[in-house]
């Protein structure tokens, strides 16, 4: 079990579990709060949250047209397409 604790005084903390639905950061192109998969974000068994950074739905999709032809911006570019289809 991974939590968070802040300190609000000297008597007195909150301590917040971690779940898959309680956790964000901000897209860096856009700066929209985006919720994020931490299990998502392990790179190679490595989980470098701060060197890591997201971007929402709308500037992946930017991001991965300006890299057209590369696999992962493919990949990208197809997922944006069948959600829009509804596949």
């Amino acid at each position: 079990m991974f939590y968070t604790k802040t300190k609000i005084n000297e008597e007195t903390s909150i301590t917040t579990l971690i779940t898959a639905e309680n956790v964000f950061t901000t897209c860096i192109d856009c700066g929209n709060e985006i919720s994020v998969d931490l299990d998502g974000m392990i790179v190679d068994g490595h989980l470098d949250l701060y060197a890591m950074g997201c971007r929402c739905e709308a500037c992946s999709l930017e991001h991965a047209k300006k890299h057209r032809g590369e696999p992962w911006a493919n990949m990208i570019i197809a997922e944006h397409m069948n959600k829009a289809r509804g596949v």
